[in-house]
């Protein structure tokens, strides 16, 4: 009996070394069978239709009443036609860090959203574009940036979370520690003393709730609240 177990562990032990090889010749991407091998070699079998673009996607939202997914990747937004499953339009991402910043996206999962047809990117240094659907059909980076006021402890302040209170917007302030509020008339800071509030936040992962906030992420709290 003993034999029989250790003959029956070779053969499972071989037939996982054949499979490993294989999966070394692999081209990484899509395989014959639908499958993904990643950069990293790992086999991934998703659910549903996979769409395919360079980048590392770290954000989505529904737009156009469901008929439109917005991805949000490492420098650019991906517009995707949702009933065919393709890439209809690429935006660059500016920079908008000012001196030595390069077009990038934030790599929160939670630094994107739509508000009345209009799509809010943050990036990962110190802005937060808006992509606005033209007549035309295809979407384009509406006027300037809205820029986060400068860290107080130097670099770039890192844009994250993003919520929305009536007519302003509140971006989480990686760097700067703090909740900032814009207008969304006019794309300025608000000012006063309720323009910045301290939280605390954490570097991959920020949200935040303003008092009687629309954001669809969360729903309504009494105070202004971040994760830490």
């Amino acid at each position: 009996m003993p034999r029989v177990t250790v003959l029956f562990t070779a053969i499972i032990l071989a037939a996982a070394s054949v499979l490993a090889d294989e999966r070394d010749n692999l081209k990484v991407g899509l395989q014959k069978d639908g499958s993904i091998l990643t950069p990293t070699n790992q086999l991934l079998k998703p659910a549903g239709t996979q769409v395919l673009f360079p980048g590392r996607p770290v954000d989505l939202v529904i737009i156009d009443d469901g008929k439109t997914l917005a991805a949000k990747n490492m420098r650019t937004l991906e517009i995707i036609d949702v009933s065919t499953g393709k890439v209809a339009q690429s935006l660059t991402l500016p920079a908008t860090g000012g001196k030595g910043a390069t077009a990038a996206g934030s790599m929160s999962g939670v630094g994107l959203m739509a508000i009345d047809g209009k799509v809010f990117v943050t990036d990962s240094q110190g802005g937060v574009m808006v992509a606005k659907k033209g007549e035309s059909g295809k979407y384009a980076w509406d006027g300037e940036p809205m820029r986060l006021p400068a860290a107080k402890v130097g670099g770039f302040p890192y844009p994250t979370g993003l919520a929305v209170d009536g007519s302003s917007l509140w971006v989480c302030s990686n760097r700067g520690n703090e909740l900032v509020r814009f207008e969304l008339a006019t794309g300025r800071v608000t000012s006063g003393p309720k323009a910045k509030t301290r939280c605390l936040l954490r570097a991959s992962i920020a949200s935040c709730v303003p008092p009687g906030s629309t954001n669809s992420r969360s729903p309504a709290a009494p105070k202004a609240i971040a994760t830490e």
